[in-house]
């Protein structure tokens, strides 16, 4: 009995170990132009439909394509509703391996035909794919011979099962429990809790097709079968659901939608199906399951006939979604990136965009309530400046050794060229509020000392600050819309941003000659200038960043030969700042 449980739950490891080896060997393949496609995708219902269809055709799983969406969705490159339609297409798409394993069911004693059943594509498969993988140097061939393997396993892993699970097929007590599942509330809870333990719908069911291989014909009745597998649809949303714990709000609806589609879906289901052969075909009931097949057939059209029948509802389970999660107030933390999604590389770099979002708006609102500050100085509004740089802090931290642990992974070029884009751009969002935070500062020192300046000074600050508010706006606006029209803007900005320093510390000198200013007010005055330099400084990067962001580039090489190479758009813009803020304050 020992050896029987020991070959059964090997050859389950072996299974499954090959089923999550060729999700991984197929997302290798495709260079992450899965996850692309899928956050590429339209509105459309049915394209969407189709795209979760096919995708989880490819990888096997739908659990794994369900996850690949919360991620997405969380990172904000799909919408709830476009979630809802690749989730209806997933649940058709997992019913694939059913039938690649229903060939277990061939029964010939002809050569060829006899190759294609599990032991013997098993081992040929790993065989090829240990030849691919051991003697060839061809990266695709590698990766091919990978997935054969993984392909073989799965195989293998179904024999052992199966072969493990002849003895206790056979055994009386065994079948005594079995009849059980023949009430259908009872099979359908056992296959919910399967699913739920071994997390893979299709796993699942590939061990009910090993159960039916291993039995004379008769251990499984349809009775049992169709409740068995509606339920295993309702286990499978576990990985989703569990995915989706910390994620944000709409990432939590979309894994809901997937339960909520998989529950209505399986329990009207099931109650037609109970109440129709109990009144017309009770002799159905009773009929037993005799090849892998018929496994496959009941799987797929279970989720055929439930998909179509929810398609016109979509918008309804979107809304049931909504009303089980609705928002919450003060979500500080958010959108920071979750680690659970770095093995995907388009989702872990779509949150660290949403993360950087948010640390733009942060630091847009420190920088612009700081410079209020300075006419109008308000306690809480510092409190406020010193709550959003913590919470910058934060983001820097945890976004940085997340865009960290992303460049550790194999990228492709394009991907690579925006990791070191968001590399860049952090450190230059979280100086921003730094010097928001100094300017904040400079501000309580000009209300606690009563520091007077002159009225000329008064209004060449009010230049040098509009100035600054119109970069800041500028270059948030560009990273946010992906604007490089917008962020061509910014250099010639700051450029004249310098320039309005250079005029205002001379006029200072200026009047202190005369009498009209104080030392006093001049340190005040230089701590503001510095400070706002160096914030149109990160402004200028951030521009540039944005600007090149399609290029491997040094961007502090690339500022220079902007400078450097003046062309007459860059003259014309640099022209009209200087005509609209410095000959405002040039004595």
């Amino acid at each position: 009995m020992v050896a029987t449980i020991l070959g059964l739950l090997g050859g389950l490891a072996i299974f499954l170990y090959g089923m999550s080896e060729m999700n991984r060997s197929i997302q290798r393949a495709s260079g992450n132009r899965l996850e692309r496609a899928l956050s590429n995708m339209s509105e459309n219902k049915f394209k969407g439909i189709l795209l979760g269809l096919v995708i989880t055709s490819i990888v096997q799983s739908s659990s794994a394509s369900t996850v690949m969406v919360v991620g997405l969705v969380n990172s904000s490159m799909l919408t709830l509703a476009q979630a809802t339609n690749v989730i209806i297409g997933a649940n058709i798409g997992t019913t694939v391996t059913a039938w690649i394993l229903s060939v277990a069911g061939i029964d010939s004693n002809n050569i060829f035909l006899s190759l294609f059943k599990p032991a013997s594509l098993g081992f040929i498969f790993c065989i090829v794919g240990t030849i691919l993988l051991m003697f060839t140097k061809s990266r695709r061939k590698k990766q091919a011979g990978a997935l054969l393997v993984s392909l073989g396993l799965i195989f293998v892993g179904l024999t052992l099962m199966s072969d493990a699970m002849e003895p206790i097929a056979e055994n009386e007590s065994f079948r005594e429990i079995l009849v059980y599942f023949s009430n259908p509330f009872l099979g359908f809870l056992a296959g919910l809790l399967i699913c739920c333990v071994i997390q893979s719908s299709s796993a699942s069911v590939g061990i009910l097709q090993a159960l039916v291989l291993a039995s004379s014909g008769d251990t499984i009745l349809m009775g049992a079968a169709v409740p068995l597998i509606l339920g295993m649809h309702v286990g499978t949303c576990i990985t989703a659901m569990l995915s989706s714990i910390g994620s944000g709000v709409n990432a939590r609806r979309a894994a809901l939608v997937h339960l909520y589609f998989n529950i209505i879906n399986s329990v009207v289901l099931l109650l037609l199906f109970v109440g129709v052969t109990q009144l017309f075909f009770p002799a159905i009931l009773t009929r037993p399951i005799t090849t892998p097949l018929e496994i496959a057939i009941i799987h797929t059209s279970t989720s055929l006939i439930g998909a179509f029948c929810m398609i016109p509802f979509s918008k309804q389970l979107i809304r049931l979604a909504v009303l089980s999660v609705p928002e919450k107030q003060n979500e500080d933390l958010k959108d920071l990136p979750d680690e659970k999604f770095l093995n995907s590389t388009v989702v872990a770099l779509g949150q660290s965009r949403k993360a950087l979002q948010k640390m733009a708006e942060l630091a847009r609102e420190n920088i612009l309530d700081a410079m209020r500050q300075i006419k109008e100085y308000s306690p809480t509004v510092a409190l406020e400046i010193e709550k959003r740089e913590e919470l910058i802090d934060t983001y820097e931290d945890k976004v940085g050794t997340y865009l960290v642990k992303i460049c550790e992974s194999d990228l492709g070029a394009q991907e690579s060229r925006e990791a070191a884009k968001f590399l860049h751009i952090i450190g230059d969002f979280e100086r921003i509020s730094d010097h928001a935070v100094n300017i904040q500062a400079s501000a309580e020192e000009i209300n606690d000392k009563k520091v007077d300046f002159s009225e000329e000074a008064q209004i060449e600050l009010s230049v040098i600050i509009a100035a600054l508010q119109e970069i800041v706006d500028i270059t948030i606006r560009s990273f946010l819309s992906d604007d490089t029209r917008l962020a061509l803007q910014a250099e010639p900005l700051e450029e004249v941003i310098d320039q309005l320093k250079a005029e205002i510390l001379n006029n200072h000198i200026d009047r202190l000659q005369t009498g009209e200013c104080s030392i006093k007010n001049g340190f005040v005055l230089s701590d503001l200038l510095t400070n706002f330099e160096r914030v149109s400084d990160h402004c200028s990067n951030v521009a540039a960043c944005t600007l090149r962001a399609d290029q491997d580039f040094e961007f502090h090489e690339y500022l220079s030969q902007v400078r450097e190479n003046r062309n007459r758009d860059y003259l014309e813009s640099l022209r009209q700042y200087e005509e609209k803020y410095l000959k405002r304050i040039e004595h």
